[in-house]
């Protein structure tokens, strides 16, 4: 989360992480070599294909959007976690 929280592009607040999909790749880039090797048409095709909202909820939690701008790359999203007991 530190990491997360030093990046200015984006925004951790308690219970939730903003980003944007164009800003996640950026990130994920600098820190993975796997990452490195994908570009963006790759990775967003990774993500909406993937089984991600499931797993987000075995841990408490979920992706929303938070910002919808009518195209996937501008819209802004939300890993958001849940109080316990709830979701």
């Amino acid at each position: 989360m530190k990491k997360l929280e030093q990046e200015q592009c984006f925004s951790v607040e308690q219970g939730r992480w903003c980003f944007t999909l164009p800003d996640l790749h950026s990130f994920l880039q600098r820190q993975n070599d796997a990452f490195s090797r994908i570009d963006y048409k790759q990775f967003r095709q990774l993500i909406f294909n993937s089984p991600i909202n499931q797993t987000a909820r075995l841990h408490g939690a979920e992706i929303t959007i938070t910002d919808n701008r009518a195209k996937v790359d501008q819209s802004s999203y939300a890993l958001v976690w849940h109080a316990e007991g709830k979701g």
